[in-house]
């Protein structure tokens, strides 16, 4: 796309995420200082550049269209992200909001109780934290960061290893006799009796499937 499509696009798009914020044209023309008939002959641009339309047009009130709510969406969130930086720029230090996705695990072990420095060194960072088990897609998903236990394969998106960890089975000493382990317990004996175990899953359950995949049992 030209520079000057790419512009116009973007004058557009402003005009766009005024009219759907107020749902109405006539209130979209005054803040934008431009008649009511403009506005709409520029969401009528729009919609013919885009391919689908953006809303609803009844008697009485606009509705966004499903389209139209998407393009809502990622247009809050693009301008959210040039305002924190430009304010960041201009303050010389971090602010806004910081998204973060991770494992109930991981967030109450070991980022948890570091919050307390990393919020005395940024304090008008505000950090939200999402504790979930499976991992996110941040093409649909407003994460900023995510750290989970994975393969590290991620298309498109930068990744980097943090550091390894160990899954272990635990169990009370009395319930590890009743089982017959012990130091001496032999790999394949240990596998054995703990298939007479009862195994406490958290939300995921795909976590003991995971752990005799790592012990190289399928």
């Amino acid at each position: 796309m030209a520079i000057h499509n790419r512009q116009q696009l973007l004058s557009l798009l402003h005009t766009f995420s005024v009219a759907a914020r107020h749902l109405s044209f006539t209130l979209a023309a005054d803040e934008l200082f431009v008649t009511q008939g403009g506005v709409s002959q520029r969401i009528k641009k729009l919609e013919d550049l885009l391919g689908f339309s953006l809303f609803v047009r009844k008697t009485r009130k606009l509705e966004l269209t499903p389209e139209g709510q998407r393009v809502l969406v990622m247009l809050n969130l693009s301008f959210e992200t040039i305002f924190s930086e430009i304010s960041d720029i201009q303050t010389g230090e971090l602010s806004g909001e910081l998204y973060i996705a991770t494992s109930p695990y991981f967030a109450s072990a070991w980022l948890m109780p570091r919050l307390p420095d990393f919020k005395a060194r940024y304090p008008k960072l505000a950090i939200k934290l999402q504790a979930k088990q499976n991992q996110s897609d941040f093409q649909f998903e407003p994460y900023d960061a995510a750290i989970f236990y994975s393969e590290g394969h991620y298309p498109n998106q930068y990744s980097e290893r943090l550091f390894e960890g160990v899954r272990t089975p635990l169990c009370s000493p009395d319930y590890a006799r009743r089982l017959g382990l012990n130091l001496d317990t032999s790999m394949d004996d240990g596998l054995e009796a703990l298939a007479k175990a009862n195994f406490i899953h958290s939300g995921d359950s795909s976590a003991w499937h995971r752990w005799l995949q790592a012990m190289g049992h399928r």
